[in-house]
């Protein structure tokens, strides 16, 4: 014990005639630290996207050796040949022209989602009720910012949005989305229902224009993902893409894993990134730690 506080007299001696290489090395040790903890948060934001989805671990989706999305068609598709599948949620996202009531038009990202959206992902609103804001056509759920925008104060619900010359009922108010979560914010969610609004009235049930994404949630104590095969096997009879032998893969991956799923094309309704990355900031975060504890 005496040698130990012989030791530290010593240090703090050394310490205290050498001034300037003290100095260096407690801010250069501060540095550290704090490259240390950013880096660290940035990390541990990226593994705990969508986390906060209380049913996240039964939620799965689809993909393909180049995209995370296909034919509004497959989900119907699927869910009549999986008795695993609870139930499944569309979701597509584009830009579009709002016409407010005074001032000029604007261009604002609408995200179409299925009126049981809200039930599969843990999603809030401000205003409204999740299972009835988006069950009916033509309605429309308005994010904070755009509420303020467009209504002031007042609660815009049963007011009306016009987006490309077509009527929208205002049935509530969404909070904005977490940051930890792959979902581009949107500036309006409009009922899926609503899509042949801009598409072509069959677009709900066609196999063509493969550009939205399907999410399934698992029934519990069931393995989806073993009906891969079986789907695929089906796809190459009944889905041009994969009989004229334009695509060859379909999986079946968690929520979670599209993060960072490495797809090689995507539509505006989630993010991604690259896991490789996220590893190698991870192990910056060690080396940084090491060299600075050594010193």
């Amino acid at each position: 014990m005496n040698s130990i506080i012989t030791n530290i007299n010593t240090y703090r001696k050394f310490l205290s005639r050498n001034k300037l290489y003290t100095a260096v090395t407690i801010i250069g040790f501060a540095i550290s630290i704090s490259l240390v903890i950013l880096i660290a948060c940035h990390v541990h934001h990226e593994f705990s996207m969508d986390n906060f989805h209380s049913k996240k671990d039964r939620i799965k989706t689809v993909v393909s050796e180049n995209s995370t999305t296909f034919p509004n068609k497959l989900a119907d598709y699927i869910k009549d040949r999986c008795p695993e599948v609870d139930y499944y949620t569309r979701v597509y996202t584009e830009k579009h022209t709002i016409k407010p009531i005074s001032g000029e038009s604007y261009i604002a990202k609408i995200m179409f989602a299925e009126h049981n959206f809200f039930d599969m992902f843990d999603f809030e609103l401000k205003e409204g009720n999740t299972e009835e804001a988006l069950s009916l056509r033509s309605t429309v759920l308005l994010s904070e910012a755009m509420a303020n925008k467009e209504f002031g104060k007042r609660n815009p619900t049963g007011e009306s949005v016009i987006i490309d010359d077509i009527s929208y009922k205002v049935t509530g108010i969404f909070k904005n989305f977490p940051k930890n979560t792959q979902f581009n914010q949107p500036d309006y969610i409009v009922s899926y229902s609503s899509l042949d609004n801009t598409r072509d009235d069959d677009i709900l049930n066609s196999w063509n224009n493969a550009s939205y994404n399907i999410f399934f949630l698992e029934k519990e104590n069931t393995n989806f993902k073993a009906k891969e095969k079986s789907i695929l096997e089906g796809l190459k009879k009944d889905y041009f893409s994969y009989e004229k032998g334009w695509n060859k893969e379909f999986k079946i991956i968690p929520l979670k894993e599209l993060y960072f799923h490495p797809i090689k094309y995507q539509y505006e309704t989630t993010k991604s990134n690259n896991l490789t990355t996220v590893i190698i900031y991870l192990g910056i975060v060690f080396l940084i730690l090491t060299v600075a504890i050594l010193n």
